[in-house]
Parts: structure tokens; C-alpha cells; sequence
């Protein structure tokens, strides 16, 4: 049975017989067959671009290297499957081809089928292992860009083995990690929140966003913990733990709550009315300031007692004062808009107040605005409710 894919072969044999015999053969199952007969010729052949796919190599060649040494400078200049072919039984020869990664050794005068068979089967290791080396080399290119630590623990916690491309990730852990438990290397709070990852891991199937905080010859320092089940050819259960260094994102989380604080502090202890709205009059939030100029014990009180067409109440004195402030609205993004209008307080006596507001710019169906009592001031000359005020006495 001929091979259905054609392979192209270096034959090595320094008896000139067998290997016309042999390259006969070989042609005859469908694969290309060149022949050299002696070791250097044969790792001459792979100095310069070729298309072989796996040598057949004698051991005995006479004078010159033999076939184990021509095979070790050949693997040094390409990886390439090579099958030794000998008549050689003695153990002292086969042992010779040991320390070469060599894909199977065939005694001569076999027959062509087992030879045949032992060319398919090497190129079948010879790809299987190719695959293996491209996931391998895969893992290893993910490790090494993983900012991270990642130890194979077993149930009990004890590190098995550990990768870590930074020496700064492994703060949290001696140096000397291998056969060591967690619990042993770890502060009693840290490795009882380890232990509980990897209990909760092998129950459920993963443990992920364990976070703890630890101090450091540097500082403090914040770390994010999951575990999840590996593959193992132990009869124990094996897992990956991985530790990230959050600590940059914690002091960034930080940095927020902290402006976040300030801004309520701000804005809850205003000298002057602030308020959120939706543009259709639903009051999102209010400050203490301006519940009061309104009248109404508290913010909360305030935002659900208002509902506003604008900024605030609407109880504007003509129907087309409230229709120009509705339009100035709906044509404001991000820009203020400045007014002065009258507003009724929670026990319905009226105010003269100036608003100024305008769309958020993060969304312009939310308005932001400023509310200011002016009811004792002059306007134009008169008091709020007088003669020219705007407002009817």
C-alpha cells in the first residue's frame, strides 16, 4: 500500500547494495528518496535549504562519524523526525541512539511493510509533538505577558510549583515557595482566604475576586485572589491559583470614593440651592440649601414634594413665561442659562428667585442648576410684587 501523501526521505547508508534496494522500495510506496552514504554528507545535506521530511539513518558507516553523531549535528541544524535503521542488535549500539531524540529504530531486512509503517507512524509522533511544542510555546508566551503569580496548589494548600515574570508580584510569598502551604507562607487572615478559595474552587468549579490588602517593606499593598481546577495526572486535586496586584486600581478606586465624598460635602453643604432634573420636571436630587429656600424640612422632602416643568416649581405667573424658559431648555447644552422667576414654597407664599442652569454635558436630558432667594432685593427699581415688578400685586 502506497503512501497517499508524498514524503520526501534522506536515506543514510554507506552500503551501496542496500541502498539501491532500499530507495527502490521506498519509490515503490509512493515516497521521494535521496541517498548519501556517510554521516557527513548527510548533515551537509540540511545546511542548506531542503525539503526532506525525516531521515532514515545507518548507525555503522564506516569511516567518518557514525549515524548517532551525524543525527545529533543534524537535530542542531533543524528538528526533523529520524528513524535509525541497523542491523545492529547488540545493546551497546542501541543504547548509542538513546540520548538522540530519534523516532523508532527498524532492523534492516524488516520488509518494506514495517518499514512503511514505522515511517507513518514517526510522522505521526513527529506532528503530534510539533502540535504540542506550538501549544506549549503558546502558554509560555502567555505566561511570560501575564502580569501575574500563578501557583498549582494542592487541596491542602501546599505550592506544587509557580510561575512569575515579576519579582514584584511575589511580595506576598518567600522565595522559597515549592512543598510550602499557603498557610505557612501567609498571614492567618490571607491564608484563611486562600484556603476558602480553593475549598470553594473544588466544590463549585472556580473562585474568583478574592481581594485582601497586606503590608509591605514598600507599603500597603492590595492583591486579587481566584482559583480554579487543573489538570493533573495526580490522584490529588491539583489547582491554579492566580494573584494579581490590584493595588494600583484599588488607590484609583480610592481616589474616586475620595472625590465623590468631597463633592457630596460640597454639595450637600452649599450656601446656595442646587438641584438635579430630568427635563420633563422629575427631580433627581437636591441639596439642603435648596430645600429650604422652598420651604420643606429636608432634600428628600423637596424631591418628592416638586415636580418641575423647569428647574424649579413651575408656577410661573403667565402660561408663555413658562413656554420661553421651556424653549431656552431645549436649546441649552452645556451652556447656562440665566433667569429670574417667581416659585411658590411648600406653604404656597411666593418668592422672587435667580436661577441659572444648563443640560449636563455627560447627558443632556439631565439638567443641573443653581437657586438663589432675591425676594428682598430691589428689581428694576421695585420690591417683588410691587409696581414693575413683572408679577401681579
Amino acid at each position: 500500500m502506497k503512501s497517499p501523501v508524498t514524503r520526501s526521505i534522506l536515506l543514510v547508508e554507506d552500503e551501496f547494495l542496500i541502498s539501491v534496494k532500499e530507495q527502490m522500495l521506498l519509490e515503490d510506496y509512493g515516497y521521494t528518496a535521496t541517498v548519501v552514504n556517510n554521516g557527513e554528507r548527510a548533515v551537509e545535506a540540511f545546511r542548506n535549504p531542503n525539503s526532506f521530511d525525516l531521515v532514515l539513518m545507518d548507525i555503522d558507516l564506516g569511516d567518518g562519524i557514525d549515524g548517532t553523531e551525524a543525527a545529533r549535528r543534524i537535530l542542531e541544524l533543524r528538528e526533523i523526525p529520524i528513524v535509525f535503521l541497523s542491523s545492529h542488535l547488540e545493546p551497546e549500539v542501541v543504547n548509542r541512539t538513546e540520548s538522540i531524540s530519534s523516532y523508532g529504530y527498524i532492523v534492516k531486512d524488516s520488509g518494506i511493510t514495517v518499514l512503511d509503517a514505522s515511517i507513518k507512524m514517526a510522522f505521526k509522533l513527529f506532528d503530534a509533538n510539533q502540535a504540542t511544542e506550538l501549544v506549549k510555546g503558546e502558554l509560555e508566551s502567555t505566561l511570560k505577558a501575564l502580569p501575574d503569580l500563578l501557583l498549582d496548589v494542592g487541596l491542602d494548600g501546599r505550592i506544587f510549583d509557580y510561575h512569575s515574570p515579576y519579582e514584584n508580584v511575589l511580595f506576598m510569598l518567600s522565595p522559597d515557595l515549592l512543598q510550602k502551604t499557603v498557610s505557612a507562607l501567609l498571614p492567618s487572615d490571607v491564608a484563611q482566604l486562600a484556603m476558602s478559595a480553593i475549598e470553594e474552587a473544588h466544590e463549585t468549579g472556580s473562585s474568583a475576586g478574592k481581594l485582601y490588602e497586606m503590608n509591605m517593606p514598600a507599603g500597603r499593598y492590595w492583591f486579587e485572589l481566584s482559583v480554579a481546577p487543573r489538570m493533573s495526572h495526580s490522584a490529588e486535586p491539583h489547582f491554579n491559583m492566580l494573584v494579581r496586584n490590584v493595588t494600583e486600581r484599588k488607590l484609583y478606586e480610592k481616589e474616586i470614593e475620595d472625590k465623590e465624598a468631597r463633592f457630596e460635602s460640597l454639595f450637600s453643604n452649599a450656601p446656595i440651592g442646587i438641584v438635579y432634573s430630568t427635563v420633563d420636571g422629575k427631580v433627581i436630587a437636591a441639596n439642603s440649601e435648596y430645600a429650604r429656600i422652598l420651604g420643606y424640612a429636608s432634600p428628600e422632602e423637596a424631591k418628592q414634594a416638586i415636580n418641575l416643568t423647569s428647574l424649579a416649581e413651575a408656577v410661573y405667573a403667565r402660561p408663555e413665561d413658562r413656554k420661553v424658559l421651556i424653549e431656552q431648555e431645549e436649546s441649552c447644552v452645556g451652556e447656562w442659562v440665566k433667569t429670574e422667576q417667581r416659585y411658590r414654597k411648600k406653604d404656597g407664599s411666593l418668592i422672587l428667585a435667580k436661577a441659572s442652569f444648563r443640560a449636563t454635558r455627560e447627558n443632556p436630558q439631565v439638567l443641573e442648576g443653581f437657586l438663589e432667594d432675591i425676594s428682598g432685593e430691589e428689581r428694576g427699581g421695585a420690591q417683588v410684587g410691587g409696581p414693575g415688578s413683572g408679577f401681579p400685586d
